[in-house]
């Protein structure tokens, strides 16, 4: 039972420490909107290389 907890605490630990916190989230929208934009825009590089015909 002690190793449960024990490994329960080491995962929410990782978790806690690897998750981004609130600063980067928003960054991270911010990048993906862009991301978005540009996949969907006929400025996107992949279709002057024949990525979508």
């Amino acid at each position: 039972m002690i190793g449960v907890v024990g490994l329960v605490g080491m995962g929410y630990g990782t978790w806690a420490v690897i998750s981004p916190g609130e600063e980067r989230k928003r960054e991270i929208l911010k990048v993906l909107k862009h991301y978005t934009f540009a996949a969907v825009t006929n400025d996107n590089v992949a279709h002057r290389f024949g990525g979508q015909k």
